[in-house]
Parts: structure tokens; sequence; C-alpha cells
């Protein structure tokens, strides 16, 4: 309903998510598998795996944005139309859901990238920071971070999925949810309460969707700036690992070191730009 824009593509200007994604383009139609192929290709699959996946939940979140942007309410389907309050609870179910995965994706992959050895059930933040295996301060400092945005949406997601408690929507929740019963059901006009107070559904409706929008944007701009400084930690972890994997393979591939030198150009290129 507002002008805030989503820029779905900031991660892939990371040097990291740009190396890891051109390393896994000439094994895509190879027939490799996790576990039985030399280190150096297991290390890039099992990377790629994990940055694929945080990559993709990361752009999702664009889904969210034009849900809320959507004015023409009640929407139409054919088993009947889907009220004001019961869009507004649809998109809060999946928002909660992806701003809770991107830490866990997050934790998943500086785990394949420093190779910390835990299985996935085991990855958590203490986990993670009390781990030998990752030395970088500030990469520490970034896990804790990532940890904590978003923190109010994680607990608002676990009341939901595991206690059923929803947050109260408008000024007037009860009424809010009526009217938007009542116009889902085809009643227009003004929508008066028990006691005669009236209600704008529209605009008790944009109120809705405008604060929920704000809280949402504020979260995910400090996630994209957290995200990639993430990665700027992580791509130096990652191409000492690689380059030491092939050396310790048969050798070091020229073809791939190209593709590094490529992507680190371009990157330089981009930034003094």
């Amino acid at each position: 309903m507002s002008e805030i824009k989503f820029d779905r593509e900031a991660l892939d200007g990371c040097l990291f998510i740009g190396v890891v994604y051109d390393l896994y383009q000439p094994l895509y139609f190879r027939d490799f598998e996790f576990g039985t192929t030399p280190s150096d290709v297991n290390y890039v699959l099992h990377v790629h795996h994990r940055a694929s996946a945080l990559n993709d939940t990361f752009k999702s979140l664009e889904t969210i944005y034009q849900l809320l942007s959507l004015t023409n309410l009640p929407v139409e389907t054919p088993l009947g139309n889907i009220s004001r309050y019961n869009w507004v609870r649809s998109i809060l179910d999946v928002m909660l859901g992806r701003v809770t995965s991107i830490r866990d994706c997050v934790f998943l992959l500086i785990e394949s990238v420093c190779e910390v050895g835990l299985s996935p059930r085991k990855v958590s933040r203490k986990a993670l920071i009390r781990n030998k295996k990752i030395t970088n301060n500030r990469l520490i400092e970034l896990i804790d971070e990532v940890a904590e945005t978003g923190k109010h949406l994680r607990e608002e997601r676990d009341r939901l999925f595991h206690r059923g408690e929803r947050r109260t929507l408008g000024s007037l929740p009860e009424f809010y949810y009526a009217a938007s019963a009542m116009e889902a059901f085809g009643s227009s006009g003004k929508h008066t309460g028990p006691d005669g107070e009236e209600l704008v559904l529209e605009a008790e409706h944009k109120n809705v969707i405008t604060e929920i929008e704000v809280d949402f944007h504020q979260v995910v701009t400090v996630l994209s700036a957290t995200l990639t400084e993430i990665f700027s930690n992580l791509y130096p972890v990652f191409k000492e690992t690689f380059i030491g994997k092939m050396k310790a393979e048969d050798g070091t591939s020229e073809v791939a070191l190209g593709l590094i030198e490529r992507a680190e150009y371009y990157n330089s290129k981009f930034y003094q730009n």
C-alpha cells in the first residue's frame, strides 16, 4: 500500500555469492552427490546448497511486500471471498515463517563454510560462537547480530505456531474482524458497532497494513545489511578452504582459479564505479 521497495537482488551482488555460484555452474549437469566426490567439489556442493537456500529465502520476502500492497479486497476465489482480516492473518503467517527461517539458513551456511562439523539439528548461535574453528571476531559479532535481528518476530512466530496466540489487528480488533467478514459476504457502506461507533473499514485496514509493513521493512533492511557483511567475512574463509582442498586433491584447477579471479576483478570494478 506504500511505495516501500525491496531489492530482491541485493545478495546477488556479493562476491561470495558470485564465486560460489560460478564454481557450482560447471558441476550442475554432472552426476555428483554429497559425500562421494573429491573434497573440493563436495565443499562447493555443500556451501552452494546452503547459500542458495539462504538467497532464495531472502528473495521470497518480495512476495510479502506484494501481498501487503494488494488493495483489491476482499479477494475473490472460486471457494468464496477472503476477507481483509483473513488476508492479513495469512500474510502474517507466511511473513513470520520466512523471516524466522533466514536466521537458521545463515547459521547453517556459516557451519558449512567454516566446516564446524555439526549436524543441522545442533547448529545454533551458541554452538557457532563457541566453536574454535570460527576465529574471526567480527563474524562472531555478526552471528549475534543476525540472531537479534527481528527477534520480536521470531518470538511472535513461536507464540503463533506453538500456542496459537495471534497479535491484535487495528484499534478496534473485534470490529475490524466483524466488518471485514460482513464486507466479504457482500455488505457495503458504513459499518456501525453496538454502541453506535462507526468504522471506516478501508482506513482501518490501511493502518493495519502500514504498521505491519513498516515493522517488516525495518527488519528486512537490517537483515540485508547484516547478510552482506556476513558474506564479506565468509568469502576469505571459503576461498582459502576451497583452494586448500584443490591442492590436497589433484592440484589447483586453472579453470576454478580463473572463475575466482574473474569474479574478484568485476567485483572490484563495480565498487570502484
